[in-house]
């Protein structure tokens, strides 16, 4: 009886793996995301690998099947500089990555140029297949942050991640910089807790600054946050309210204060004089209240509700910057470069309303279900999303059948790049 459910048991994974690998062939891989999680609420024997190797194949095919020709043409994307930079990159030395970064930081992060460099020297000199590596590397980060946040229901926080705030998505297509290191940044942060020996959870964190500098003080801030709390490795809600709490919100609002007061100045001395204008171009104060108070916060608020006796040092450390750095926006005129810090903490958010799906079947479904179709109207109904997303997808990303399959069938359209 045993071996006939052990049998049993394997023959059902191998059963729902390949719904999984059969569900991304056919099926928009939006959809096909949307139905994987759906199924991992119940079912945890999704194989990671499995999974991953369609969630990352079909979501970089989805951005990198599109007609790249009007890029050459709009010179102010991000995505036409890191092209141009990649096909430039053998003009630069590997001491040169490190010497141009110590003469001028900001841009020149030497491990993503190294990282460039080695595509550039090992895999390929066409700039067409550096663009598909790049998407493929963003992907299986997101896909490895799922696994670390929640190694059962990695799917749901995939989902959350990817499709929860429109604005990764936008980030995905052309911010790479700053989408590697928050990523990188998160991997880190969120192993802090679950590995015996931190170093490891450390090298992420710290190499982070090195991808893009904008890392830098959510690293100094991390820090800070995990030497005071360094005795507690699970939360309870009260411990919110604790001194060393007081201290660390205390350090932080006088660290950006500093900051915003004497941005140029400390951005002189550290060579940023490429990037001041950065610092010259303020924010407009006040943006409202409504950056706070909206669906976001309210989850968010729940999610530290729901799991007040088992918060643990990363869920804390996001919610609190979450907080404190959507109310200094709102109260101080910041400099335009601090605006990129949002960016982490929309992905640090994400993170925890897709572990409070995880964590809760009727919640997860509830939220899941909304979530689901929420995303299907405004992608094909609202205009703002549509405009955005047009250039960044392949123009058949509305269209439900549009799966993996149908992809490699219309790779005859791959780019074609005019510099």
């Amino acid at each position: 009886m045993e071996l006939l459910s052990l049998s049993n048991n394997k023959w059902e994974k191998v059963q729902i793996n390949l719904f999984v690998v059969l569900l991304f062939v056919f099926v928009n891989p939006i959809y096909a995301l949307f139905v994987c999680a759906f199924l991992n609420l119940t079912n945890t024997k999704i194989n990671y690998w499995i999974f991953s190797f369609m969630f990352v194949l079909s979501f970089s095919l989805l951005f990198y099947l599109k007609d790249y020709s009007y890029i050459g043409i709009t010179k102010g994307w991000d995505i036409n500089w890191h092209i141009i930079s990649f096909q430039n990159i053998d003009d630069l030395s590997w001491s040169g990555i490190i010497y141009r970064f110590i003469s001028i930081p900001s841009g020149n992060e030497p491990l993503f140029w190294i990282y460039v460099k080695l595509v550039r020297t090992l895999l390929t000199s066409n700039a067409s297949y550096y663009v598909f590596i790049q998407y493929i590397t963003i992907f299986i980060l997101i896909a490895y942050l799922g696994k670390i946040v929640n190694t059962k229901k990695f799917v749901i926080i995939i989902l959350c991640v990817l499709l929860l705030n429109f604005s990764v998505l936008s980030n995905v297509w052309e911010v790479w910089r700053n989408t590697m290191a928050f990523l990188i940044l998160l991997i880190g942060v969120f192993s802090f807790d679950t590995r015996e020996k931190n170093w490891f959870s450390r090298v992420f964190i710290y190499s982070a600054m090195f991808f893009h500098i904008i890392a830098v003080p959510l690293v100094i801030f991390f820090e800070i946050f995990a030497f005071i709390n360094q005795r507690s490795h699970k939360y309870k809600i009260s411990k919110l309210y604790s001194k060393e709490m007081i201290v660390y919100v205390i350090l932080i609002i006088f660290a950006f204060t500093i900051i915003t007061q004497y941005g140029l100045l400390i951005g002189e001395y550290l060579g940023l004089s490429r990037q001041l204008f950065y610092f010259l171009n303020i924010m407009p104060q006040g943006i409202g209240y409504d950056a706070l108070f909206n669906s976001f916060s309210v989850l968010v608020c729940l999610f530290l509700w729901i799991n007040r006796k088992k918060l643990t040092r990363p869920d804390i450390f996001i919610a609190t910057q979450y907080f404190l750095i959507t109310i200094l926006f709102i109260e101080m005129s910041m400099p335009d470069i601090f605006s990129r810090i949002t960016y982490f903490v929309m992905f640090g958010t994400t993170i925890l309303i897709g572990k409070m799906m995880a964590a809760n079947f009727k919640a997860g479904f509830i939220l899941i279900s909304i979530l689901f179709i929420y995303n299907v109207s405004i992608i094909n109904y609202s205009e703002e999303v549509i405009r955005m997303l047009t250039p960044r997808l392949h123009y058949e990303y509305t269209n439900p059948a549009y799966g993996l399959g149908a992809m490699i069938l219309n790779s005859d359209t791959i780019l074609n790049f005019n510099y």
